[in-house]
């Protein structure tokens, strides 16, 4: 049986679709104001006439050779992540943190936090689901959301920041890494 994975187009981390860069004819041959941007997933620069891809609504950019590592990874989509996608993320931790927001942001936490009950009720279940494995039970689930928002000093949130689910989204993915399907 041959399949064949749908094509993913950028979005940025909040998911909007992503446009190409709206650089002038005048910028293309150095007469424009010399304005530049950071590439938002390899920090570059990123000039006016340089091919770039463009989030009107949230000024995220994304440079030429990310927007190709993310179309031909398939880093673009939510959907599924096997081993050899999880292994390449994490090689990657530019990639992981574009993942935990888009999460985020699918989830309704675009806020940049991702409160204990979004984490049970939405994002877990997409994010085992597109590890291909079960949701594990709410217990299990609170002590990993705990292990990531804990203080240091024996206290937790209910709340995780982008940063600790970035960390959390890690783990998962060093564990899918080395999964071994029979």
């Amino acid at each position: 049986i041959l399949q064949r994975k749908a094509v993913v187009y950028a979005h940025c981390p909040q998911g909007h679709a992503m446009e190409p860069g709206t650089g002038s004819w005048q910028d293309a041959w150095g007469l424009g104001s010399s304005s530049s941007s950071s590439c938002g997933m390899c920090s570059q620069t990123v000039g006016d006439s340089e091919p770039k891809l463009e989030c009107a609504p949230c000024g995220f950019v994304l440079c030429g050779p990310c927007d190709r590592k993310g179309l031909f990874r398939g880093y673009y989509s939510l959907g599924s992540v096997d081993e050899t996608m999880a292994r390449l993320l994490i090689q990657d931790p530019s990639w992981i943190r574009y993942k935990a927001r888009r999460y985020m942001a699918a989830a309704g936490a675009t806020s940049g936090v991702l409160s204990l009950e979004t984490w049970q009720s939405r994002l877990a279940k997409r994010l085992f689901g597109d590890l291909g494995q079960d949701t594990p039970n709410k217990v299990e689930l609170i002590e990993l959301f705990r292990r990531h928002s804990n203080h240091g000093d024996g206290s937790w949130s209910l709340a995780l920041e982008e940063k600790q689910f970035t960390a959390l989204l890690s783990e998962l993915l060093a564990v899918q890494a080395c999964m071994f399907h029979l």
